[in-house]
């Protein structure tokens, strides 16, 4: 179901009439499940496969050159299934703004749409306020095994949850500036990993200065995709002990390599080249310009 192409003609079948309550109720009922129903196939899928694949990594076979490294294993599978049932909330709540709006504008309002429209407004701020106060665990939890980029999705997806409460007119005690500026420096300093997620980024901080109320973020998908090519014999640990395929990743795709702040920042200076200079006076000035500016 494509909630962009179908959205006009949920809009027209509202109806004003005090004896087609019932209907717009089951048209909104029905429009949401159906992505209830997505959300609840990744929660059971989290429980039953990933799930039991955390629980067991320890004590398999493929890990014993992981552990004779003293590398603790840090599986991040159960936090990517807790991103998706995010993301699949955050269109769910989307989706009840729009809603909502076509609601408002249903002309002849009845007591019924203005009772739904109450009630519809009431469960998105209070679904909204909860995953913004929930997702600061995951945030922690990524900080803990070091999953970048992760971290890098949920404050994104936080942010998300933000614009909907702004768009339902609702303050909310998230310091939002200072999570998109801590993303920023994830998605900088380490460029393979969380880096891939700088677009996404500047779409939420654009949403964020210009007003909107909401921002489409870039799918995240070549992980997922990356394990099912895995071969037998090429399972790696990072040192932050997440587990990898060498066979279809360049590398740990959780943390990265860092890039130090100043080569970010600071060109790398030529070296002096005395063949530049025939003259030892122009020589030793030279030299002593390079050592004052190194020192400041």
């Amino acid at each position: 179901m494509n909630l962009d192409e179908t959205y006009d003609n949920f809009a027209r079948g509202l109806k004003a009439s005090p004896l087609t309550g019932r209907m717009n109720e089951d048209t909104i009922r029905y429009r949401g499940a159906i992505l209830a129903g997505v959300e609840g196939q990744i929660a059971r899928f989290e429980e039953d496969v990933i799930g039991r694949f955390e629980d067991d990594i320890n004590v398999i076979p493929l890990n014993i050159q992981a552990i004779q490294n003293n590398i603790v294993i840090t599986s991040p599978y159960r936090l990517r299934c807790s991103i998706l049932r995010s993301r699949c909330r955050l269109i769910i709540l989307d989706e009840s703004v729009r809603m909502l709006a076509a609601l408002n504008n249903t002309p002849k309002s009845t007591d019924h749409t203005m009772i739904m429209i109450a009630g519809l407004q009431k469960l998105t701020i209070a679904e909204a306020e909860s995953h913004v106060a929930s997702l600061q665990s995951k945030i922690a939890q990524c900080d803990a095994k070091n999953a970048k980029r992760l971290e890098v999705e949920f404050r994104l997806v936080q942010a998300s949850f933000y614009l909907i409460l702004r768009a339902l007119d609702v303050l909310s005690d998230l310091d939002v500036e200072t999570s998109l500026s801590r993303a920023w420096q994830l998605c900088r300093y380490y460029p393979e990993t969380a880096g891939k997620l700088t677009s996404s980024w500047t779409v939420m901080k654009t949403a964020i200065s210009s007003g909107q109320h909401t921002a489409n973020l870039l799918q995240s998908r070549e992980i997922w995709w990356s394990w099912p090519k895995h071969a037998i014999g090429y399972l790696e640990h990072c040192q932050s002990g997440h587990p990898y395929s060498r066979k279809t990743m360049d590398g740990c795709p959780e943390c990265g390599r860092a890039v130090e702040e100043e080569a970010t920042t600071k060109p790398k200076r030529k070296a002096v080249d005395p063949q530049n200079y025939l003259k030892e006076n122009d020589f030793v000035a030279a030299m002593r310009r390079q050592t004052l500016d190194d020192s400041k």
